[in-house]
């Protein structure tokens, strides 16, 4: 399993930009069967048989007579319980959660309740497959944008994309499209990570590939923006660099909400206090080098 952190310095670090140019991005193909999927939705919806929820969709691009490709998809969808369940874990606490200052230490004071709404948005009362809005994040297997990198050929400096996502509007939908590049895919889920493994400082070893789509999950206007008014894009990455944003920076930036999804659900599991990130020991990155681990 690999070691998955981040440096605070820039040299390795999960980062992410926002993306405005998915649709430019998506070929027309793509967009054509996102719309017929919609299309169906609304149809069912209409005559009252659509489902309470709706789990995240999976484009027909996932070959699931492909052994990777199946389990690639089995991935995504462990990952999205797994985010679900990170997200569930504050949503029912919340109050614990503030009082023990694992809250404070990435949020301000003022912002509680639009913080909270984020995870109540991902969350949605399903501990299995969350919100029905996370059924309007459409997973392809292609890289549309060409940012992922060939596993093996990563060279010193280069940037290595994980994961990246991006909001339009479909047939008067917001939704979004979203990929996992394979290295994204070495991430552990969250069953594979144990207390004995996580030392006694917060660090990247307790990351899972649910922390990272709930990550991507922030940047869905409708989960981040419905809560805060503002999109969440990303200002600061890793553990160490998100504690000195200012108040108003932290509430819009996506890695804020990872790593206080991350610290709270492991104190809780693991019955211990976890002192904070020291520098770069407790950001290091392994899967991605010679470069540097980034997620857009």
């Amino acid at each position: 399993m690999a070691v998955r952190s981040y440096q605070s310095d820039g040299s390795v670090h999960i980062a992410e930009r926002d993306i405005d140019n998915i649709q430019d991005a998506a070929p027309e193909d793509m967009l054509q069967e996102i719309d017929d999927i919609l299309g169906d939705i609304h149809t069912k919806s209409k005559r009252g048989t659509i489902v309470k929820r709706l789990a995240s969709q999976y484009l027909p691009d996932f070959d699931m007579n492909n052994p990777t490709d199946s389990g690639h998809v089995q991935q995504l969808k462990d990952g999205q319980t797994d985010a679900v369940q990170l997200a569930s874990y504050l949503e029912q606490s919340w109050s614990n959660a503030v009082d023990n200052g694992i809250y404070g230490h990435y949020f301000g004071d003022a912002d509680k309740d639009a913080v909270q709404k984020v995870y109540k948005n991902i969350w949605g009362t399903d501990d299995q497959e969350g919100s029905i809005d996370l059924g309007y994040i459409f997973w392809t297997n292609k890289d549309i944008k060409g940012i992922c990198t060939t596993p093996g050929t990563e060279k010193v400096g280069d940037s290595i994309t994980l994961a990246y996502i991006g909001n339009l509007v479909r047939n008067n939908q917001q939704i979004a499209i979203a990929h996992m590049c394979d290295q994204g895919y070495d991430v552990p889920k969250r069953s594979d990570v144990s207390c004995d493994s996580l030392g006694s400082t917060v660090s990247t070893l307790m990351d899972v590939l649910g922390a990272i789509i709930l990550h991507e999950y922030t940047h869905f206007d409708r989960i981040g923006k419905a809560a805060t008014g503002t999109h969440i894009g990303d200002k600061a990455y890793g553990p160490l660099d998100v504690k000195g944003l200012s108040d108003a920076d932290k509430l819009i930036n996506a890695d804020s909400y990872r790593w206080l999804a991350l610290e709270y659900y492991w104190t809780t599991v693991c019955g211990k206090t976890f002192s904070g990130p020291r520098d770069d020991r407790d950001n290091d990155e392994s899967a991605c080098q010679p470069g540097k681990c980034i997620v857009q």
